[in-house]
C-alpha cells in the first residue's frame, strides 16, 4: 500500500536522510522510538527508524558515522546504491547548499528541510536547480488513517495524534 504524503511525495520512493552524528546520535545509541518515546534525543535517527519501520527504502547520508541504527551509512549521496528520489535534510543551515547542490548533480527532484536546516540561500539554489523544496517536520506531513503506531507522526502533535503504520 502506497502512503500519499503532502507535497506530491509518497511512501514507494527512495528517500536519503543525511545527518551527523548530532541528528543520529552514537553509532552504538538506543533506538529512539520505544512505547514511551514523546519527544526523542536525536530527531534525524527518530525520522530513520520511523521510515524503515514503515517499510520505506532510506539511506542514511553521514560525514561522521560509519552506522545509524545498525546500518550502513554513506558519505554521499553518490554512494547510494539505488536512485534517491527525496533527500531529507537533518543538518544544520551551514550544510544546505551542500546538500542542494550534492542532491541536483544527483537527479535528486525534491528536498525536504526539517526545521531550522534551510537557508535563503539553499531555497534559491532549490528554485534554480529546478528541485521541489518544503520545510517543516517532514512526519506532519505525513496524512495517516487507520493503522496506528505508538509514535506520534510529529513529536510536537502529542500523543493523540494519527500514527504511522507498520508494514
Amino acid at each position: 500500500m502506497v502512503t500519499n504524503l503532502k507535497g506530491g511525495l509518497t511512501s514507494d520512493m527512495v528517500y536519503a536522510i543525511y545527518g551527523s552524528v548530532s541528528e543520529f546520535g552514537p553509532e552504538d545509541g538506543q533506538a529512539q522510538l520505544t512505547p514511551k518515546t514523546i519527544k526523542p534525543k536525536y530527531e534525524g535517527r527518530a525520522l530513520y527508524e520511523l521510515f524503515k519501520g514503515a517499510g520505506i527504502r532510506i539511506f542514511p547520508v553521514s560525514p561522521d558515522l560509519k552506522k545509524v541504527a545498525g546500518d550502513k551509512t554513506y558519505r554521499s549521496l553518490s554512494e547510494v546504491p539505488a536512485h534517491v528520489d527525496v533527500v531529507i535534510d537533518c543538518l544544520s543551515k551551514s550544510h544546505a547548499v551542500k546538500v542542494v547542490e550534492e542532491a541536483a548533480g544527483a537527479g535528486v527532484k525534491h528536498i525536504f528541510f526539517q526545521p531550522n536546516t534551510n537557508s535563503p540561500e539553499a531555497v534559491n539554489l532549490c528554485k534554480t536547480k529546478r528541485i521541489e523544496c518544503a520545510k517543516g517536520c517532514l512526519i506532519s506531513h505525513w496524512p495517516v488513517k487507520g493503522l496506528k503506531r505508538f509514535v506520534s507522526p510529529c513529536f510536537y502533535m502529542g500523543l493523540g495524534a494519527e500514527k504511522l503504520p507498520v508494514k
